[in-house]
């Protein structure tokens, strides 16, 4: 299980979820080993999947950390106000 990082933002809700599920693996007599990410290897991760979700689904992405108030990752958080913008204000950018 993925612990708790000062550079990985993780909302109350998540914080909730992962120990509900941690408790609920404990109980079932699964052994629960957090483990934590080298900031490197989570800014790799991070570029990697904002590369693979590609410029289409960003809008939707931020949109949707903002719908769920989750805190916005900090590649997205650079870009939310344009990849937000209507169809038209983007044109105009």
């Amino acid at each position: 299980m993925i612990d708790y990082s000062d550079f990985l933002g993780v909302s109350d809700s998540v914080k909730r979820a992962m120990n509900e599920a941690k408790e609920a693996l404990t109980n079932v007599g699964y052994e629960v080993v957090p483990f934590k990410f080298e900031k490197h290897i989570w800014e790799g991760a991070t570029k990697c999947f904002l590369g693979v979700v590609g410029k289409v689904a960003e809008t939707t992405i931020c949109k949707d950390f903002v719908e769920e108030c989750e805190p916005m990752m900090k590649p997205l958080e650079q870009n939310s106000m344009v990849n937000m913008a209507s169809n038209f204000k983007k044109s105009i950018i």
